[in-house]
């Protein structure tokens, strides 16, 4: 019955994905279907402005999620290498499906906010965690830290923050709750091997944003980059071990970005 009741909860993710990507909502009433075209003009009016840096794959897939021949594929600059940004999020969502289906992650987990914000960073989100806090009846302070760090959310809240929202703390401590490897499989079995490896999220926010490196350039930035896209993650998974684990150096980060503008930081997913 356990077993019943948690595939029926991964085809209710896999139906929610199903509408992120695809933006058509069946009987869902003129509301939405006005918003599904709303958002298909913008994409295409994005397409026609900046078709150099814009990517489209659509193609009917069945059931079991095998492609169907029905001659409605649509391919633009599809081997373009392009930044997806907040889709990898998506692959995040399958291997957490994967692993309640399996029995090894229970949904209904209790998780202490307090250990989730570990991997938050502040000014880099956009807002998503704190609306996905405050979605649940969880006030925030100024910076969108929970006011009580020991309120629990469950595993599943956690992960509908990812998606809803596209909450980046709530997807890297999804990553550390699964593995990479088992993002890293998911990647694989979906032929995705040309996509960088999948790390947490704030490792990157905070090469970028550092108190200790303020003058960061861009290059160095590439630099940076250009290790984790061969593999070599051990700046960045050591900046997201040290926010995490040291409270006087995280504390002198979030001082830090509390320093910063504003503009150009939010929602840098």
């Amino acid at each position: 019955m356990v077993r019943k009741s948690r595939r029926k909860r991964v085809l209710i993710w896999v139906a929610l994905v199903g509408v992120v990507i695809s933006g058509i909502v069946g009987g869902g009433g003129w509301y939405l279907l006005g918003a599904a075209k709303q958002a298909k003009r913008h994409l295409a009016d994005a397409l026609l402005e900046s078709p150099e840096s814009a990517a489209v794959v659509s193609y009917t897939f069945d059931d079991t999620g095998a492609r169907v021949e029905d001659g409605r594929a649509l391919f633009y600059n599809a081997d373009n290498p392009l930044v997806m940004a907040s889709t990898m999020k998506v692959v995040v969502l399958a291997a957490y499906a994967e692993a309640v289906a399996g029995g090894d992650l229970d949904p209904g987990e209790p998780v202490p906010v307090g250990d989730l914000e570990r991997y938050y960073l502040p000014m880099t989100d956009g807002g998503a965690h704190a609306m996905g806090l405050e979605s649940l009846g969880l006030k925030t302070d100024a910076h969108g830290f929970a006011r009580d760090a020991s309120a629990e959310i469950t595993l599943d809240d956690v992960a509908r923050i990812m998606i809803h929202y596209s909450g980046n703390a709530e997807t890297d401590y999804l990553i550390a709750r699964l593995g990479v490897d088992s993002v890293a499989s998911v990647m694989t079995r979906a032929g995705l091997e040309q996509h960088t490896p999948i790390r947490p999220l704030i490792g990157s926010m905070l090469a970028m944003f550092n108190h200790e490196r303020a003058s960061f350039s861009i290059t160095e930035i590439r630099e940076v980059i250009d290790e984790v896209s061969q593999g070599d993650t051990r700046y960045v998974d050591g900046l997201t071990e040290l926010y995490a684990r040291d409270p006087q150096w995280r504390a002198s980060q979030i001082a830090f970005m509390s320093s910063l503008p504003d503009q150009g930081i939010s929602d840098a997913d």
